[in-house]
């Protein structure tokens, strides 16, 4: 699930910090904060956590689901971050 997950957030432009968890850390693009797009995430049902508390304002942790949970996280993040970056 990892890397199908990472491999998505590739195909949005998005480069998953290397690692080897149950989760992946996201830097993200066009000055956004963690703590905004978490919270648009959370608006569409969405839960992914912000890193500012550990030094990457600019960056989220999304959690390794089942291959459907994948499916909704990525759907869910190529909609909102247009919205925010544009």
């Amino acid at each position: 699930g990892r890397a199908a997950l990472a491999a998505a957030l590739r195909e949005l432009g998005l480069e998953p910090v290397p690692g080897v968890a149950n989760f992946l850390c996201v830097p993200l693009p066009g000055g956004l904060t963690g703590r905004e797009v978490a919270g648009r995430l959370q608006e569409v049902g969405v839960i992914v956590r912000p890193l500012d508390m550990f030094g990457m304002a600019d960056g989220i942790r999304i959690s390794v689901g089942t291959p459907a949970e994948t499916d909704v996280a990525v759907a869910a993040i190529r909609d909102v971050l247009p919205a925010l970056v544009g």
